[in-house]
Order: C-alpha cells, then structure tokens, then sequence
C-alpha cells in the first residue's frame, strides 16, 4: 500500500494492488542457452548438463514490483 501523508497526525492509505501479466517468447538456435536463462529466471538453479528441449515448454513466475 502507499501511505500519504497529510496535514496534522492523520494520514491516508492507497492500496496499490493491480496485475499485469507479460507473455516473453524466446527463440534462438539450437544449444545457445535459452531453457537454461528461464529456468535460472523462474527456478533460481542452473543445471550443467545439457538437456536438448523438443518443441516448447512453458513456465510461469509471480514477481511482486512494489512490495
């Protein structure tokens, strides 16, 4: 929530709470590293060894801005 203060003691409060959602498509040739930068962005790991991805995967994160 945002606080804003006024004159005096009292004050009033915002609450701030709206969503927006991005769709992120990343394409590139084969074994540069794109599965491997979303997991690391989504998951927070890195894995070594390589795992060739066939087709499509799809993954989601929550990030909270003002909080």
């Amino acid at each position: 929530s945002l606080l804003v203060s006024r004159k005096g003691n009292s004050s009033i409060s915002y609450s701030l709470h709206s969503a927006v959602a991005f769709k992120v498509i990343i394409i590139g040739s084969l074994g540069v590293g794109k599965t491997s930068l979303i997991n690391r962005f989504v998951k927070d790991v890195f894995d070594k060894n390589y795992r060739v991805t066939v087709g499509m995967e799809f993954y989601s994160k929550v990030l909270n801005i003002f909080g």
